[in-house]
């Protein structure tokens, strides 16, 4: 009985002395629950309620039902950066990040058409298990 409570004080030391990297344990596929808002051009605001699915392993992710499935521009232990593309001709800004260390979610699209659009959305996503099967993403 000795020899456990020791055993068990030692694993609990080489925690408290030997942290383990919050990356290592982090999962590779879970949601990301976000709430927040819309602002659109002339102050408009909306609601933002979305679940995004995210798959490390495969680069992807979906928002919702996962009507479609979208590479992930970059990820590391910081975060992660769903979209970051320069004009194409129509989207002056088209980028979302989130941010793993405080939940903040952020997304800007501007279109450089003739009817001018321009979109910010901010919110919290936090993580989740993953609620869908991988094979739909």
């Amino acid at each position: 009985m000795t020899r456990l409570t020791a055993t068990a004080a030692g694993v609990a030391l080489a925690f408290v002395a030997f942290p383990v990297n919050a990356a290592q344990v982090t999962a590779r596929s879970f949601d990301l629950d976000c709430t927040g808002t819309i602002q659109e051009r002339f102050g408009h605001q909306r609601p933002f309620r979305h679940t995004i699915h995210v798959d490390l392993d495969a680069n992807t992710y979906c928002v919702d039902d996962c009507e479609i499935v979208q590479s992930i521009f970059a990820h590391s232990d910081d975060g992660i950066t769903f979209i970051d593309r320069p004009s194409d001709g129509y989207w002056a800004v088209n980028r979302a990040t989130w941010s793993r260390s405080t939940g903040a979610y952020s997304a800007e699209f501007a279109a450089s058409t003739r009817i001018y659009t321009h979109r910010v959305t901010t919110a919290r996503c936090d993580p989740a298990p993953l609620s869908i099967k991988r094979e739909r993403m």
